[in-house]
């Protein structure tokens, strides 16, 4: 499967190379590239922007630091993702910003997203997520 990560702080990264390990081919973009960069090593190809990166994606993973840069990226790469691609909202933005960012329309790029837009998002501790294991027994 072809999957698009926008944002490589630590979820991201880690989700990234939790892909990678599982035969995915992955596509990364960072606002600061030097920390997508890394990923080039596990087999990631890194993205100059984030339209680039969503191009021919199957998935787009969004794990971003805020709202503003979540709303600001989403509407730099509507336009380059494919009609079927499925988007996964992972940044750390709460309530309020999961329904800013899928939620009321006002952007060209939100009403083309609306239907298949998650309006929830995942409040974990990264500590936490490092300890679970898999359904084979293998850590995540």
């Amino acid at each position: 499967m072809q999957v698009a990560v926008l944002g490589t702080g630590t979820m991201g990264a880690g989700m990234s190379r939790s892909l990678l390990r599982a035969g995915h081919t992955v596509r990364v973009w960072n606002r600061t590239a030097a920390k997508a960069e890394p990923l080039a090593a596990d087999g990631a190809t890194v993205a100059g922007s984030p339209g680039e990166a969503v191009r021919g994606a199957e998935v787009v993973l969004v794990v971003l630091f805020d709202t503003a840069a979540v709303l600001e990226v989403l509407a730099a790469a509507s336009g380059s993702a494919e009609p079927e691609a499925v988007w996964l909202q992972a940044s750390t933005i709460g309530p309020d910003g999961t329904v800013r960012s899928g939620g009321d329309l006002t952007e060209p790029w939100q009403q083309r997203f609306h239907a298949g837009f998650p309006k929830t998002s995942a409040y974990r501790s990264i500590s936490a997520m490092r300890q679970e294991k898999g359904p084979s027994g293998q850590q995540l």
